[in-house]
């Protein structure tokens, strides 16, 4: 299940979903269609420098990470735990 950040019976064998989340195919409410994950600060500079509504999203999903000083920009493990309340996920890429 990628919806949440499921702890229960197979979270004891396999983790938590979260800890083995590389990506995830999502859909934005207005109908854009991402494909997210961890961001190096060289492709959060690219996505942000081309403009358009893709880089408005991650400019302010940036936000939070700056304020709280962390040092790894991954947006789809942002997401998990957010049931459905941001984007409706479309496809979880696991490692």
């Amino acid at each position: 299940m990628i919806g949440n950040d499921c702890c229960g019976a197979t979270a004891q064998r396999t983790g938590k979903v979260v800890d083995s989340l590389v990506g995830l195919d999502v859909l934005l409410y207005d109908g854009t269609r991402l494909v997210v994950g961890e961001t190096s600060e060289q492709v959060d500079a690219d996505i942000v420098g081309s403009g358009g509504h893709r880089a408005e999203i991650y400019r302010q999903l940036r936000l939070p990470c700056d304020t709280c000083a962390e040092n790894r920009f991954h947006v789809a493990r942002a997401l998990v735990g957010s049931e459905g309340t941001c984007v409706s996920v479309l496809r979880g890429i696991r490692r």
